[in-house]
């Protein structure tokens, strides 16, 4: 005689259940949904290497530390603090001797999450400001190059009013929007030593999950 076992569920353990499953759902659909970091947002990074033109290759890669983490519109982290963001020098002009300094045009395309994931990016130099309130602005970027520029003291980020990759063309624009002059020093190299802080400034959106 074939034995047919009945399974009673209480309403308390039904809802219970379904409670887990759908708090999975959420989390699942919370872990799978992207954000959007936009265009024109300002990472805060150091730099962990350094790069000059008295070796500067085309093409030469370095690395950049995250200073300031990235969060979305509710608070989501989804760049943390120490993420690593690559950069690669495009192009270089070395010093003129009584002539203008040396520059370094450089691109950044890619991040490295502590948790070893990579995504592809588009940023540039930032030449950041900083308005009555102390808010960071990078609308000056969308309408000049920014480069590496040499100075007396080391590299500084100037902007350029226009001209090809590697060359300075018109007058030199530092981070403060007023032109730097003396600032800089004729037939100087342009080196950024590894611990140098500054600004990227992303050029397309970005979508990206929550930070685990």
């Amino acid at each position: 005689m074939k034995v047919v076992h009945s399974h009673k569920f209480s309403a308390p353990l039904l809802l219970i259940t379904a409670l887990v499953i759908v708090g999975d759902s959420q989390a699942i659909a919370q872990r799978s949904r992207n954000f959007t970091v936009r265009a024109g947002e300002i990472i805060e990074v150091r730099m962990e290497d350094t790069i000059s033109t008295r070796t500067a290759r085309r093409g030469q890669t370095f690395q950049t530390s995250v200073l300031e983490p990235v969060n979305s519109t509710d608070g989501t982290l989804l760049i943390p603090r120490g993420a690593i963001i690559y950069g690669r020098i495009v192009a270089f002009q070395t010093p003129r001797n009584r002539g203008r300094p040396g520059t370094l045009d450089v691109t950044f395309f890619s991040i490295k999450f502590p948790n070893g994931r990579r995504v592809a990016m588009n940023g540039s130099l930032s030449s950041s400001e900083e308005d009555d309130e102390g808010q960071v602005s990078g609308s000056s970027v969308s309408r000049r190059k920014v480069l590496f520029v040499g100075s007396s003291g080391g590299a500084v980020i100037g902007a350029i009013a226009g001209g090809g990759s590697g060359a300075v063309a018109g007058g030199l624009i530092g981070a403060t929007g007023a032109l730097l002059g003396s600032r800089f020093t004729s037939g100087s190299h342009a080196e950024v030593s590894r611990n140098t802080e500054f600004g990227i400034y992303l050029n397309r959106n970005l979508s990206l999950p929550a930070y685990r």
